[in-house]
């Protein structure tokens, strides 16, 4: 299996709470970090199902 890091793919898993922790929802590979990456890539998961709305977050202490 070959390592993300060494292919330079970021990885976003975007997920929600429950009461028995976290549920994944999505996971992304992308080929880059850049804005419109992400923004192509959100829009082809709108496109595939009934996925109401997302709430993006990197976890920082801002948003605590």
């Amino acid at each position: 299996m070959a390592r993300l890091d060494t292919l330079n793919t970021p990885l976003t898993i975007l997920s929600t709470s429950t009461p028995v922790g976290g549920l994944p929802l999505v996971t992304i590979l992308t080929s880059d970090e850049i804005t419109a990456t992400f923004t192509k890539a959100l829009e082809m998961i709108k496109k595939m199902g009934p996925l109401m709305a997302f709430i993006m977050t990197d976890d920082c202490r801002v948003e605590k």
